[in-house]
């Protein structure tokens, strides 16, 4: 006997409705996610290249208005049309973009925003271009799903900080954030007097003061980032300020020093830039070319005189001296005349305001003092090695100089002058970073 199976109507179509919706949501997420996709990034493409062009214009407008880092300031007076450039340029960029509505306002998350950051004690100086697009887009079968807006929001920040003086304009700086012979410190040591002008001092770790040494700083103030040692009767005027923040470093990089051969210099006469395996004298006088040196060995002049020789249209030379490795002394028997360059255009691939640089990987010293008649005029940085001045016996130099190391020691029993800004400073270029 057949048993016939009872029939199950309309079981198809609830299996066939269910299938529709998943083919739906599919194709839903197919072209809708792809629109939604293809218009973020489209969005976020313009905030990007809105926010840089406002920042780019930023630092134009600095540049062409003067401002420095040491300039610097969110007073209206001072930034207000810098903060319109960049305003303006954005928003131009933008609505070459189709982006038309972007105003000042951010609180509907579709605007440009400028915003001016003057912080000294931590080093932060940079104004902002923040620009943020809200877009509504247009989608087709996501509608089945859901019955809201679809929206894309994006965010573009770019920070601008302005051309800043080397070491953040200050004239004796420390780097070494750990406090130790030749690791970190600024230390002042003997029985003279030291008179900073026009700078002042700073350490990303201690401060020593050791004997009667009398520290006189008139400009900007003494900083310190560990701890501030006093011994003996000497003073530091004004009274450092501890400050938590470390002085950020400050990358020249590597100079072109070119491929010819290292020479050898060990007596007077004229020599012209190039790569130098020694320079040294004893004796008799040493001129030197304007231009870049660059040094794989020891710079030592224990006798007679360096200078730094007129340039061929009869206008002041000027010298970069680069210590790729070894170190560099002028003792206090030999006369030196020594400046740095005012203008690259003159004296090509040299730095403007660096009279000795000493490579990153260079742990050497820069050892200074020369006779009462010497001069020191430009940067001499060691951002991983140790500066040492001085004056003895009565001779009482001057050091027209800034003196950034990774260990600044000066020491003396004369009175030592150190005076920045006697020529124009070493600058670093606006820089410009993506922040979101």
């Amino acid at each position: 006997m057949t048993q016939k199976i009872p029939r199950k109507n309309g079981q198809i179509l609830v299996i066939f409705a269910i299938a529709l919706v998943a083919l739906l949501a599919l194709a839903a997420l197919t072209l809708d996610g792809g629109t939604i996709f293809v218009d973020r990034r489209y969005s976020q493409g313009v905030a990007d290249t809105a926010s840089l062009a406002g920042a780019g214009a930023a630092a134009l407008s600095m540049d062409n208005s003067h401002i420095t880092y040491s300039t610097f300031s969110c007073d209206p007076a001072v930034i207000n049309q810098v903060l319109t450039d960049a305003y303006n340029a954005a928003q131009a960029r933008a609505a070459a973009n189709q982006v038309t509505n972007l105003d000042h306002d951010l609180s509907d998350s579709n605007g440009i925003e400028t915003v001016c950051v003057d912080n000294p004690a931590q080093f932060d100086k940079h104004i902002d271009v923040h620009t943020m697009i809200t877009s509504k887009v247009n989608t087709s079968l996501i509608q089945l799903f859901f019955s809201g807006p679809i929206n894309n929001t994006v965010n573009a920040v770019v920070r601008v900080r302005p051309r800043t003086e080397f070491a953040y304009d200050r004239a004796v700086v420390s780097l070494g954030d750990q406090c130790g012979t030749n690791i970190g410190g600024v230390i002042f040591d003997g029985t003279s007097t030291v008179n900073i002008l026009n700078g002042g001092v700073y350490s990303n770790s201690c401060i020593t003061a050791n004997g009667t040494i009398n520290v006189n700083v008139d400009t900007m103030g003494v900083g310190y980032v560990g701890n501030l040692t006093e011994n003996g009767n000497g003073s530091i005027s004004p009274t450092p300020v501890q400050n938590g923040t470390l002085m950020p470093r400050q990358d020249i990089g590597s100079l072109s020093c070119g491929n010819g051969p290292a020479m050898n210099s060990s007596s007077g006469g004229t020599i012209s830039p190039g790569n130098y395996s020694s320079i040294k004298l004893t004796n008799g006088t040493l001129t030197l070319n304007s231009g870049l040196y660059c040094l794989t060995g020891a710079m030592s002049i224990t006798g007679g005189e360096i200078d730094v020789a007129k340039n061929s249209d009869g206008s002041e030379g000027g010298v970069t001296i680069y210590m790729k490795s070894g170190s560099l002394k002028i003792s206090g028997n030999a006369t030196a005349h020594l400046n740095a360059p005012t203008d690259t255009n003159v004296v090509p691939d040299a730095q403007v305001g660096i009279l000795v640089y000493m490579a990153n990987s260079n742990t050497g010293n820069v050892d200074l003092e020369g006779t009462a008649s010497s001069s020191f005029v430009g940067a001499v940085y060691a951002p991983n090695g140790t500066i040492d001045v001085g004056g003895t016996n009565q001779v009482n130099p001057t050091y027209n100089t800034q003196l950034v190391g990774q260990y600044v020691r000066v020491h003396g029993t004369a009175d030592i002058k150190i005076q920045y800004k006697t020529t124009p400073p070493h600058m670093i270029e606006p820089t410009l970073d993506a922040i979101d």
